[in-house]
């Protein structure tokens, strides 16, 4: 029933209602005059925020303008999380957690903002829905950060016994760990495993021991193929064993780890088939085998 098939209303009480119809509107309108105008003014004192060629370069420059307010974030324990997952996942060098919370804020404000304007004051929306929704998009800068860590992770134990052959046949050359390691660096095509390497090359350039810089690489890396690595490499320099020798031993190993790996996850193959086999083409073969029969016993019968 609208507002003018209502015969009981009186005038007064017309009168009211589109009073307050209007004061609706010209409420969200103002509202959104003042949210524009701010939008206005932070573009014009600081439009180098919407200057960018990519979608990357945008979220980098609005996370450096909201680093000041990240800074002040606590949670230490979440901090640590965060540390962890960047320095495995390969990201900038420059960029530290202060930078990954500030790419949170700006995205859990950015999308509050947007769907408080576009879902609660124009179609009249739930507000505790539209901050739900803008608290779920906070977690996707850190679910890319887990998910590149783990990738980077399984790129590494994949590469590692081929990267651990070339060293030790450069140390079988007659060079040096050092020496070996910048050789194998240069001829070895981009990865993953080549950027952790070239991490552990800095830091003996940086004058730190070899012992600190694959300590470095080990805390980076939590792989039982690192560690066994790492540990291995810096127990033959101290008891001064033959290293060419100890990392051909090494990757012989770890190649052999790698089959039987792949071995068990072939044998395991046919466990995992078994429920699916038994949910879907288990029933469609009994239907094709035991249907014709079953038509054939209700006719007889019928």
């Amino acid at each position: 029933m609208t507002l003018f098939s209502m015969p009981n209303l009186t005038q007064e009480t017309h009168a009211l209602l589109w009073g307050g119809t209007l004061l609706d509107f010209l409420s969200h309108t103002a509202l959104l005059i003042l949210a524009g105008m701010a939008v206005l003014k932070v573009y014009r004192s600081a439009n180098y925020l919407f200057h960018f060629e990519n979608r990357k370069d945008a979220l980098a420059t609005w996370a450096e303008f909201a680093l000041p307010a990240a800074r002040r974030i606590p949670f230490k324990g979440y901090r640590k999380y965060l540390e962890t997952h960047l320095a495995r996942s390969g990201a900038k060098r420059q960029w530290t957690v202060d930078h990954l919370l500030a790419m949170q804020l700006v995205i859990g404000l950015g999308s509050f903002g947007l769907l408080f304007v576009g879902y609660v004051v124009l179609l009249g929306g739930s507000l505790l829905l539209s901050t739900l929704a803008a608290a779920s998009l906070v977690i996707l800068p850190v679910g890319a950060v887990v998910e590149k860590s783990k990738k980077r992770l399984r790129s590494v134990k994949r590469d590692l016994p081929f990267f651990v052959d070339y060293l030790g046949l450069a140390m079988n050359a007659g060079a040096d760990f050092n020496a070996a390691l910048t050789a194998v660096l240069e001829a070895a095509p981009p990865s993953p495993v080549k950027e952790e390497f070239q991490g552990v090359q800095l830091t003996l350039e940086m004058g730190r021991t070899r012992e600190q810089a694959l300590q470095n690489l080990e805390e980076r890396l939590p792989l039982p193929e690192v560690k066994s690595f790492c540990r291995t490499v810096v127990q033959a320099s101290d008891l001064g064993s033959d290293v060419s020798k100890t990392l051909r031993e090494l990757s012989v190993a770890s190649n052999e780890r790698r089959f039987q790996t792949a071995e068990e996850a072939a044998g395991s193959i046919s466990v995992h088939m078994m429920i699916p086999m038994m949910v879907f083409v288990l029933p469609s073969v009994m239907i094709v085998l035991l249907g014709p029969l079953l038509l054939s016993f209700m006719q007889v019968n019928g």
